[in-house]
């Protein structure tokens, strides 16, 4: 009610003046220095409604403005915020599944722990193979070859060429009874990555499945390898290529003599039907032992 008899004031107050600027309609008279500036009433007030709208915009954008800056770096600093948490509960998370031997759910969290950089490019690497190691130790003890082959199926290409990693699944092959599979890939990874727990691998394959043109070619470049002697002793042994065995043997033994060399060494001897040279590489056997 208020509002509709301050609005039918404000109209007669309107009809007043116009009347009365009507009959005389008045004049502004402005002078700054050498300028001067005259105009009616009516267009003075126009001027003055103009730059009132003009300042009016002119404010609302700048508080719009600045409103805005401090919604932007409120905002920035929720995201920071979130983010921080959200990297802190990752992390509890990533210590309680290893923590727990939890490891499928590692594999699982392993993208967003390297998607938010927890850790560096080494500790994510270091954690990638752990994972990958346990998971392969853990479906061999449970003889689970489903299991087996999707994780060899989504290995990531950086970790096939570890040769851990080719150990451990050689070593399944193996214990499988798949001897060509685990021929192939044990000479596959021995000639991209010389590594001695693969060579002892291999010296557990028999005669007929075994390559020794391939152990000579790895022994040009790794002449000071106990282990690659040995394995290369006892497939000649197996062959009946016992002179050559022999001098494997004995190198073996002279680089790193071991319980396993010695003991090769004293069956080469009983084949040989040289027993005495037998007891002595066993008695030298035992004592490393002991």
């Amino acid at each position: 009610m208020m509002r509709a008899i301050f609005v039918f004031l404000l109209l007669l107050g309107a009809i007043w003046l116009g009347l009365l600027w009507q009959h005389d309609p008045g004049y502004i008279l402005i002078t700054i220095q050498h300028w001067t500036i005259e105009t009616t009433i009516w267009m003075g007030c126009i001027v003055l409604l103009i730059v009132y709208v003009l300042l009016y915009i002119i404010l609302r954008l700048l508080s719009a403005i600045i409103n805005a800056r401090a919604t932007w770096k409120t905002w920035r600093a929720k995201v920071r915020d979130n983010k921080a948490h959200s990297i802190t509960d990752l992390t509890l998370l990533m210590y309680l599944y290893k923590d727990t031997n939890n490891w499928h759910e590692l594999l699982n969290l392993l993208p967003t722990i390297k998607k938010h950089r927890i850790l560096s490019s080494h500790e994510y690497k270091q954690l990638t193979l752990t994972t990958y190691q346990q998971l392969f130790m853990t479906h061999m003890q449970n003889h689970d070859a489903t299991a087996m082959q999707l994780l060899i199926q989504n290995l990531p290409r950086e970790l096939s060429k570890q040769p851990s990693i080719a150990v451990l699944y050689c070593r399944y092959l193996l214990d499988q009874r798949n001897i060509k599979e685990a021929t192939t890939r044990l000479q596959r990874s021995l000639r991209k990555s010389f590594n001695e727990e693969l060579i002892t691998l291999y010296g557990e394959l028999s005669a007929n499945e075994a390559n020794l043109g391939f152990l000579e070619s790895l022994l040009k470049e790794h002449d000071d390898s106990a282990a690659l002697l040995l394995c290369l002793g006892k497939i000649c042994h197996e062959k009946k290529l016992w002179g050559k065995a022999k001098v494997y043997l004995q190198n073996s033994i002279q680089l790193h003599p071991t319980p396993s060399a010695w003991f090769e060494l004293g069956r080469l001897f009983e084949s040989m039907e040289d027993k005495d040279s037998a007891c002595y590489a066993y008695r030298s056997g035992l004592k490393i032992v002991s």
